[in-house]
C-alpha cells in the first residue's frame, strides 16, 4: 500500500501539475516580433483614438458641406426663378415698347396724306406764282 502512495506522490502528482502549466514555444524570430508588437500596442491604441477623432471631425465637416451644398442649390434655384421672372418682365416691356412704336409711327395712309398734301400745296403755290 505504501508503494502505491509513493507511486502516486512521485508520478501522478508532478504530471498533473505539469499538465496545468502549459508551455508554449516560439522561434526566436517570432518571439522578437511578438515583443515588437507588444511594444507598439500602446502606440497603435493612440493612433486608433486619433483616427477616431479625425473621423468624427471629418464626419462633421461632411455634414457641414452637405448643408452648404443644399443652401447653394436653393440659392441657385431662387436665382433661376428670378431670371425667369426678369425674362418675363423684359418680354412684357418689349411688347409694350413695340406697341408704343407702332402707335407713334405714322401709318401708310397718314404718310400718303402728308405726301399728297405737300404736293397739293406745291402745286397751289406754283399756280399762284
Amino acid at each position: 500500500m505504501s508503494c502505491v502512495i509513493v507511486f502516486v506522490l512521485l508520478v501522478l502528482i508532478p504530471s498533473n501539475s505539469r499538465a496545468e502549466l502549459k508551455t508554449i514555444c516560439f522561434y526566436e524570430d517570432d518571439a522578437a516580433e511578438i515583443v515588437v508588437q507588444l511594444e507598439n500596442y500602446d502606440k497603435q491604441i493612440e493612433l486608433v483614438i486619433a483616427l477616431k477623432a479625425e473621423n468624427e471631425e471629418l464626419a462633421g465637416k461632411t455634414e457641414s458641406l452637405a448643408r452648404l451644398n443644399d443652401n447653394q442649390e436653393k440659392q441657385l434655384q431662387d436665382a433661376d426663378n428670378a431670371v425667369k421672372k426678369l425674362n418675363g418682365v423684359i418680354e412684357t416691356q418689349k411688347d409694350a415698347y413695340e406697341k408704343q412704336i407702332k402707335e407713334i409711327t405714322p401709318g401708310f395712309f397718314q404718310k400718303m396724306f402728308t405726301a399728297l398734301s405737300g404736293v397739293g400745296i406745291g402745286i397751289l403755290i406754283g399756280v399762284l406764282l
